[in-house]
């Protein structure tokens, strides 16, 4: 059937209005299967041309290949500083998988630069509501899905913005404590302490894992984190200093897995030691 639909498209080309009825039907039929009729639709340049369409296509991604909801992310990217919804929408709407997927690549950066560069403009209100619309769609998910929760919350840190930090934070002991995956967790929380206030770092290094896997990256970020908080020590209360050790016997499972010659990464260790 897909093939005699394509062998039509290709003598009577479709209407612009007609693309996304087309794309309902093609995946009808193309599911569990070879998708030439999907093909050819995002092959078409009008398809994903404005922001409504490209909406609507986001909000099939629980039906579409990878290859096609990568097209639609670029699309996104392109799209949402000048209109969230975009994104915001099928972030709603899509199932749980298809959110994960839409919230990484090219979608997971324009989220981190909007912020930045709204912050840049000196509009930390537009920046500030953002951050919340994000949390926003995803909070009100019906699946209430945590996984979404901590992709959103993951895209805020990385932005490194003070409206992002300020809005992961804000919703750390909804998202972090439900978590079941400790690398995720680590992850937060290692990005978290690169950018927050003395004031906060106890706060974070409470949800910290006694025993993440192996991962070189995370050791990385562990090293940092120590060296910035290091940096900053002399100019906090004596409150702040009196619970960094704490801090810091916390962060040694991380510590552990940078690489096997860092000095910094024995000397903390050592100093520390294990809680296990």
């Amino acid at each position: 059937m897909s093939d005699g639909i394509t062998s039509f498209l290709q003598e009577q080309p479709l209407k612009e209005e007609h693309l996304l009825g087309a794309l309902v039907v093609a995946r009808m039929v193309e599911a569990g299967q070879e998708a030439p009729l999907t093909d050819a639709l995002f092959a078409d340049e009008r398809l994903l041309a404005d922001v409504s369409r490209t909406q609507r296509v986001a909000l099939m991604a629980g039906g579409l290949e990878d290859r096609h909801i990568e097209l639609v992310k670029e699309q996104i990217g392109l799209f949402f500083p000048l209109d969230p919804d975009v994104l915001l929408e099928p972030l709603l709407e899509v199932g749980e998988e298809a959110a994960l997927k839409l919230l990484k690549g090219p979608v997971l950066t324009v989220i981190t630069n909007r912020l930045k560069a709204l912050e840049a403009e000196g509009d930390s209100v537009a920046a500030a509501a953002l951050a919340e619309q994000l949390v926003e769609a995803a909070a009100s998910r019906t699946d209430r899905s945590i996984e979404v929760r901590a992709a959103v919350q993951w895209a805020l840190l990385n932005s490194v913005s003070a409206a992002g930090y300020a809005t992961a934070q804000s919703g750390a002991d909804d998202v972090l404590p439900t978590l079941a995956n400790p690398r995720i967790i680590n992850s937060h929380v290692l990005v978290a302490l690169q950018q927050a206030p003395s004031e906060h770092w106890s706060t974070w290094g409470k949800y910290l894992s006694d025993e993440p896997k192996p991962w070189d990256v995370q050791g990385k970020r562990a090293i940092r984190t120590v060296a910035l908080i290091v940096e900053q020590l002399p100019g906090t209360s004596a409150e702040t200093q009196g619970e960094v050790p704490g801090l810091f016997a916390a962060l040694v499972p991380c510590i552990r897995m940078a690489p096997a010659g860092d000095f910094v990464a024995a000397a903390c260790a050592t100093t520390f030691g294990s809680r296990a």
